[in-house]
C-alpha cells in the first residue's frame, strides 16, 4: 500500500476499519461509550482493514467498489465522526479523495488483470429453505 494512502486511511478510517481503534476520552461516558461500540463494530463488519486480505477475491473486489462508491459521495467518513471539530484528520480534501478513489480503482484494475473475471463477482444469496 503505497504511504500517502496508509496516512489517509490511518487518519480517516481505521478508528473504525480495523483493530486499531483509538478511543476517544469521552468513550468512557454512557451512553456515548454504547453508541461508539456499536458503530465501530458496525464499521468492522462493513470493512475491517486488518483482516481484509484474509477475505475473498470477490469480497475484496467488491470493497474496492464500495470504497470508490462512498468516498466519492462523501458518505465515508461519516459526517457524524467530524462533528464538532473531532477527528479533524478525517475532513478528507478533495484530493484526499482522489488518492483513495484512484488506490482502489488500481486495486480493481490488479484483481481483474490478475485473476479470471469469475473469481471476482460475488455470488447470488441462495434464497432461505422453507
Amino acid at each position: 500500500m503505497p504511504d500517502n494512502v496508509a496516512m489517509i486511511l490511518k487518519g480517516a478510517c481505521n478508528d473504525c476499519h480495523s483493530n486499531l481503534t483509538r478511543y476517544p476520552w469521552y468513550s468512557n461516558i454512557q451512553p456515548i461509550k454504547y453508541f461508539l461500540a456499536d458503530h465501530v463494530n458496525e464499521g468492522k463488519r462493513e470493512w475491517n482493514l486488518s483482516t481484509f486480505t484474509k477475505l475473498p477475491l470477490a469480497v475484496q473486489n467488491h470493497k474496492f467498489e464500495e470504497v470508490v462508491e462512498m468516498v466519492e459521495e462523501k458518505e465515508m467518513p461519516l459526517a457524524s465522526y467530524t462533528y464538532f471539530g473531532l477527528h479533524p484528520e478525517a475532513n478528507l480534501t478533495d484530493e484526499e479523495r482522489k488518492v483513495l478513489i484512484d488506490w482502489a480503482k488500481d486495486q480493481m484494475a490488479m484483481l481483474a488483470a490478475t485473476y479470471p473475471a469469475d473469481s471476482l463477482k460475488m455470488k447470488p444469496r441462495a434464497a432461505p429453505a422453507n
